[in-house]
């Protein structure tokens, strides 16, 4: 006890005394830690520091400004402590997330915290969840102590030497970075974000995304830029001979697991898929994701824009598409008389779909809220298969061609590692570092079944009169601890797409980026119309090809709008969600229970009286009851709602009339 006393005394009298001393060894060591905990492994820690010392060193810098605060008060041993607690707090996060979802830890995850609390319960126990509040709440009460308890400093603060000194470092922080990284400045300059925090360290790519958001002015952005651009696409808006139905189904977390290599195991559970792509165009689809970050996927194939321009970790349906439009698949295929629906077996406020897809052009939205008869896995994702019904309700909801752009949900993980009694086995498996085996088989099911659906789908469609061509591709690929070399081409952002139809589609085998895949299909229907996807359709290859798109894109969401003459043609739709009208038809009241009667209900309708929500039971798809004793002239009406009871729609209302 005398030791640790004598310690923490010579701590405070040099913290007192040699302040930038102090924080300087404190950010070495943690600096240390984050990023042996973001390796989870030493030998790799040690390997970075041995062939990128200089960038390590940059690190401990960039950690050490943040200390700087202390030079300008006297609580300099609580803010110590607070800080560190916030660099560990990081650390422990990004360690965390890189084993649940193989992504790091970026300042755009702390706005998302929202969504990511939301499927919390699919990677962790009730139990784990509990105890994490417990331990963050014990945290805070600890700092709320600590700010009462600990000693002040005995001198009081220079304040002008330390705001001299302050400039001064972050002025030397400027330079050591612009020397240090040259034009790798910011870390979004990376392939991957993965590949960013393994060169750069985790401070230096986590500062970068704080403050490296949306998409960056090019150099030489001008009208004259723009009109070049323009020039060199053409104005050729071809539509095309025919007009199909144009289907959409984007994979969750779907790929060939025989591309890993050295797997075996006791059945294929792609049958469909595999014979599919034997038959149709198909190919390696690049995503610009691994594990996560479906939404990315999702933006790239509809707007043929690149998320590589954005800010780091950046998700532009959060930053970007709230509130603003942007041209899109939807918005491009609306002007040729189709019908833009999607479709999505989750929640529809996730990633605030219910809000970006009208920015994007969509007529309507079938999410979770708006299915019947859905069954769910083991982890509590939606099967799969309810979307073969809900795609041909959009059919035949319309009489004019459709556009469906849908999106599973079944193959999410986190993949349980106890799963047992699988239909599906693990033979063997050559390589090192073996996902663990029962999480990959419980894997295996669910792509068998979400296998089994493009199967059931394929079957409606090919022989339905309306020329239909549908395109599957994998969002990304599952978070199972695979390593690159464990892939066949080398590369853990690789996926594969199908293009199949009804009707004789020339096409030919082609790998693609997620942004081309779109102008790719386009091209095959002899449709040029956009101004992105004409880019890739006729620019593709040239010299300034990927400086193009970045130009377009920073003109189209955040410059001038020179390529639609400085003012968007693009409006907000007003966004109908589910594809079948959802009514309240009568209320009675049986002497103990309040029964709403109508159509369309489903287990996330809800009764609402005079604005306030009554806990619900669903009887099935005519009938509600709640426990409410309503009383004459009570407003009643029904809304579907998503788990976090935010209402979606509504009915029109009814005032109830007592009979007796």
């Amino acid at each position: 006890m005398n030791n640790a006393k004598k310690f923490m005394k010579k701590a405070y009298d040099i913290l007192d005394r040699k302040p930038i001393v102090f924080i300087l060894a404190l950010s070495f060591l943690l600096n240390c830690f984050i990023e042996i905990m973001g390796r989870r492994s030493f030998n790799d820690f040690l390997s970075y520091i041995i062939k990128r010392p200089h960038l390590f060193l940059l690190n401990c810098f960039i950690i050490m400004c943040t200390y700087l605060i202390i030079l300008l008060i006297r609580r300099r041993a609580f803010m110590v402590i607070l800080v560190s607690v916030i660099w560990l707090g990081c650390g422990i996060t990004n360690c965390s997330l890189m084993f649940l979802r193989s992504l790091p830890f970026t300042a755009r995850d702390i706005f998302l915290v929202y969504d990511g609390l939301r499927v919390a319960k699919a990677y962790f126990a009730i139990i784990d969840i509990v105890l994490l509040a417990l331990g963050i709440l014990a945290l805070i009460l600890l700092l709320i102590l600590g700010y009462i308890k600990l000693p002040k400093c005995n001198k009081p603060a220079k304040y002008l030497r330390s705001l001299v000194t302050i400039s001064s470092l972050f002025l030397v922080l400027l330079f050591i970075t612009t020397v240090i990284t040259g034009d790798i400045a910011l870390a979004s300059d990376f392939d991957n974000i993965n590949a960013a925090y393994e060169e750069c360290g985790f401070a230096f790519c986590f500062a970068s995304s704080i403050f490296d958001a949306g998409i960056n002015k090019p150099d030489g952005y001008s009208r004259e830029a723009i009109d070049n651009i323009k020039k060199s696409i053409g104005n050729d808006f071809t539509k095309g001979k025919t007009k199909p139905n144009i289907i959409y189904v984007q994979l969750e977390s779907f790929f060939d697991p025989a591309t890993i290599k050295g797997l075996e195991y006791s059945k294929n559970p792609i049958e469909n898929f595999s014979r599919l792509r034997e038959e149709y165009p198909s190919g390696y689809l690049a995503v610009p994701s691994l594990g996560a970050g479906t939404v990315n996927t999702e933006f790239e194939v509809l707007t043929g824009m690149s998320v590589d321009f954005f800010g780091v970790g950046e998700y532009p349906y959060d930053s970007t598409l709230r509130d603003r439009t942007c041209e899109s698949l939807a918005y491009n295929l609306r002007d040729m008389g189709y019908t833009a629906h999607a479709i999505h077996n989750h929640e529809g406020t996730f990633y605030s779909r219910h809000i970006v897809y009208s920015n994007l052009g969509f007529d309507t939205f079938t999410s979770l809220e708006y299915m019947k008869g859905v069954e769910y896995t083991e982890t509590g994702w939606a099967k799969d298969a309810v979307l073969t019904d809900c795609i041909v309700d959009c059919l035949n909801s319309t009489e004019n061609t459709d556009f469906i752009f849908t999106v599973t949900v079944q193959g999410h993980g986190k993949y349980p590692d106890d799963y047992e009694d699988s239909p599906i086995t693990i033979e063997s498996f050559d390589g090192e570092n073996m996902p663990a085996p029962n999480a990959l088989e419980y894997y295996l099911c669910q792509l068998e079944e979400t296998d089994r659906f493009i199967g059931d789908l394929i079957r409606k469609l090919e022989n339905n009169p309306e020329k239909t061509v549908v395109v599957f591709y994998g969002d990304h690929l599952p978070t199972l601890g695979l390593l690159p070399e464990h892939h066949k081409t080398g590369s853990l952002y690789n996926t594969e797409y199908v293009i199949w139809s009804n009707f004789e589609l020339e096409g030919r085998d082609k790998n693609l980026y997620a942004y081309e895949l779109s102008a790719h299909l386009l091209d095959m229907l002899g449709i040029h119309q956009g101004t992105i996807f004409r880019l890739h359709q006729s620019c593709t290859g040239n010299e300034d090809y990927y400086s193009s798109l970045e130009m377009l894109e920073y003109d189209i969401l955040f410059g001038e709008k020179y390529i639609y003459g400085g003012k968007s043609p693009f409006e907000p739709t007003d966004l109908k969600l589910g594809i079948k009208k959802i009514s309240l038809t009568s209320v009675f009241y049986d002497g103990a229970l309040t029964h709403a009667s109508g159509s369309g209900f489903t287990p996330f309708s809800a009764i609402y009286i005079n604005g306030s929500r009554k806990d619900t039971r669903y009887i099935n798809s005519g009938l509600l009851s709640t426990r409410y004793d309503i009383r004459e002239g009570d407003k009643v009406t029904v809304c579907q709602t998503d788990s976090d009871r935010v209402i979606l729609s509504s009915t029109d209302e009814i005032t109830y009339v007592s009979t007796s």
